[in-house]
């Protein structure tokens, strides 16, 4: 994320650099600040007259000044931003989360169409406004929307982190969007009752759920696997009687967190985790407070940064309880114990039913801000209330703001993102990188030897981790990545051998010592370098 920079790190411009105010993208800020500093006034006095102390004196205090502009600038530049998609106007209304104030409202190019999913990247600054025919993209410096794709039936839209791909669900098919170049590069087949995705945090895995409810023969309740490095469906893994609908991918673990149906029935007390290093699902319980409204169904699902809690909203009625328990309830659930250790508790409209339909993050500054979106309606009434989203500092609970839709009552709901600034390279752009692999001993490998994999990443001094991805080639699609501190340009990962029982992971274990499996190696990059990724070296005993 990007993050205004302290007084420390702050170079203080001479007084020759303050005309740049009149051109720089902070001109507004720079233009009171420069007319209230009349820095043209305050040189006109400094003639050779004045005793040099003096003028350093001046000259020292407006560097003093205009660093300080900077500081405001920077820090101005570092608030996240809200994208508020308006199902029913059809527009995206951007909000400054530093004032909660409104700076534009970007209409959609195509009218006839609604949004149905916004996601905001940091790497690139585009947001992607999934629509119910199609892609827009807003490029976030300008806040205007670039370009579109048509993509009929769209049902749900992930991006790469490093905002280089676009994942779009169609009915029966998922295709892969090259971010740069805005065209499609992959069409995968799914499921036909596939619904939602997930990716994970590196960007390697991408998640699909199927319900395996589709008018469409075939259609199995289950979850598909598409490796985000080759653009492949990697596996179906059948979930049986649950029938998954959320998925999220926990950034702490890379677990996969999923909610559904089980037995074709809510199940609004469980979650079901799929670790995708032993393929084992487990389904997990936990008890609701009895003192807020009943939840009928989960409905949204979202990590903090650690992954270590997880934020669960639903569908949720006031009829039958006293005024007193009438809020919108966000549990906050302990994914180690996997108790609700929190509830937030919202302040409801005039609605009686409410249902979050999404949870979006922001970690800006270390700041942990939530913005719900909510839907509300009252039953037997004709009125339903503006769909509103509520910015919600996580830490104490408060609600810092609450937006609502414009000519209210507006019959639909939001759905939008949140952008959070990201950290620009130290200097200019990320320069770019290889990254090589190769194994200490040629294949095929012996059970009884150890072996040692070495990845070399080309660039600028390259820093930071590289992390092995291992897959299973046996039928049954195991992933584990094991992460590597770079030296010198290089990483290394020492195995031992497979009749040795000194392995950090039992789960590595299976996979690399079984018949066959497949290593990639991937170069996270650093504030200067870009990321980059090994060709798979395919090995077996």
């Amino acid at each position: 994320m990007r993050r205004a920079a302290s007084s420390q790190n702050i170079r203080f411009w001479p007084l020759s650099r303050a005309k740049a105010c009149s051109s720089s993208r902070f001109t507004a800020v720079c233009t009171g600040v420069c007319n209230a500093l009349s820095i043209k006034s305050i040189n006109s006095t400094i003639g050779k007259s004045k005793p040099l102390a003096r003028r350093t004196r001046t000259r020292a205090l407006l560097r003093w000044l205009v660093g300080a502009l900077w500081l405001t600038a920077l820090a101005a530049q570092a608030a996240p931003f809200a994208y508020l998609a308006d199902r029913l106007q059809k527009t995206v209304s951007v909000v400054d989360m530093a004032t909660y104030t409104t700076t534009a409202v970007i209409a959609m190019e195509n009218a006839a169409s609604s949004p149905v999913e916004v996601v905001a990247s940091e790497a690139t600054g585009t947001v992607w406004v999934a629509q119910t025919n199609g892609i827009s993209f807003i490029d976030s410096a300008s806040n205007t929307v670039t370009g579109s794709l048509v993509l009929p039936e769209m049902r749900a839209m992930v991006v790469s982190p490093d905002g280089q791909k676009v994942y779009a669900l169609r009915p029966g098919s998922l295709s892969v969007i090259d971010a740069a170049s805005k065209l499609v590069i992959a069409t995968l087949a799914v499921d036909p009752s596939a619904v939602s995705m997930a990716i994970d945090k590196d960007g390697e895995t991408v998640y699909v759920a199927h319900t395996g409810y589709s008018i469409t023969s075939g259609a199995v309740a289950g979850i598909t696997i598409v490796d985000g490095l080759t653009n492949e469906v990697d596996s179906v893994i059948p979930t049986g009687a649950f029938s998954p609908i959320l998925l999220a991918v926990n950034p702490g673990d890379d677990r996969l967190y999923m909610m559904g149906y089980l037995n074709s029935l809510q199940d609004p007390r469980a979650y079901t985790v799929f670790d995708p290093a032993t393929l084992a699902i487990t389904r997990v319980a936990f008890t609701v407070p009895s003192q807020i409204p009943v939840i009928y169904n989960l409905s949204s699902i979202a990590f903090n940064a650690d992954g270590s809690r997880l934020y669960v909203g639903g569908n949720t009625s006031d009829e039958g309880i006293d005024s007193a328990s009438r809020v919108v309830p966000v549990l906050e659930i302990d994914t180690a114990s996997g108790m609700v250790s929190r509830v937030l508790s919202l302040p409801n409209a005039l609605g009686t039913d409410h249902l979050v339909v999404k949870l979006a993050t922001s970690f800006a500054s270390g700041k942990f801000v939530m913005a719900v979106f909510i839907s509300e309606r009252m039953p037997r009434t004709p009125y339903i209330p503006a769909p509103r989203v509520m910015f919600v500092d996580v830490a104490s609970g408060t609600v810092l703001n609450e937006f609502k839709v414009p000519d209210s009552p507006g019959g639909d709901f939001f759905i939008g993102d949140i952008l959070d600034p990201a950290t620009p390279p130290a200097t200019g752009q990320r320069h770019p990188t290889t990254t090589a692999l190769q194994a200490s001993v040629p294949g095929p490998l012996r059970r009884n030897l150890p072996v040692s994999f070495i990845a070399t990443v080309s660039g600028n001094q390259p820093g930071g981790k590289v992390v092995f991805r291992f897959v299973s080639r046996d039928g049954r699609k195991r992933v584990e990545k094991v992460p590597v501190a770079l030296a010198g340009g290089m990483a290394t990962l020492a195995l031992p051998a497979c009749t040795e029982r000194a392995w950090d992971s039992r789960a590595l274990r299976k996979i690399v010592c079984g018949d066959e499996f497949k290593v990639v190696a991937v170069f996270r990059g650093d504030a200067l370098n870009a990321r980059s990724k090994s060709e798979p070296l395919h090995e077996g005993h």
